[in-house]
């Protein structure tokens, strides 16, 4: 009897996890200390935005890829003029652009989404 109670269990073991790796870890969100946001389907959040300053550019930026990053990927941002900071889950790097590099970055078939990295990032 429990031999077979631990059958059924197993068989459907599978299905109840990736059941829930589907809604949680799809790789769509941007995860930050200050914030996790899905950037094309609820936009940046409010809590975090702030207003832009006139006449100041801001060079840095987060890059998310359409899928786990690939050597191919980076190298192409790269010579497009992008220089990788650091990496954020899920598929994204902060990057310092250039504004002549950006749309083209932004072109990119590899690349879901390329949006300020703003300073309430960095708060924890």
């Amino acid at each position: 009897m429990k031999k077979a109670l631990l059958v059924v269990l197993l068989l459907f073991l599978p299905l109840s996890v990736s059941a829930f790796s589907f809604n949680t870890a799809d790789g769509q969100f941007i995860r930050l200390h200050a914030a996790t946001f899905d950037p094309i389907a609820s936009g940046e959040p409010a809590a975090v935005r702030e207003p832009e300053l006139a006449g100041v550019v801001n060079p840095y930026h987060i890059v998310q890829l359409s899928s786990p990053s690939s050597q191919a990927a980076v190298a192409q941002l790269e010579q497009l003029g992008a220089t990788l900071l650091g990496y954020l889950p899920d598929n994204a790097y902060i990057a310092r652009i250039g504004d002549s590099a950006l749309p083209r970055v932004r072109s990119l078939p590899a690349v879901r989404w390329v949006g300020p990295y703003r300073p309430a990032y960095k708060r924890a």
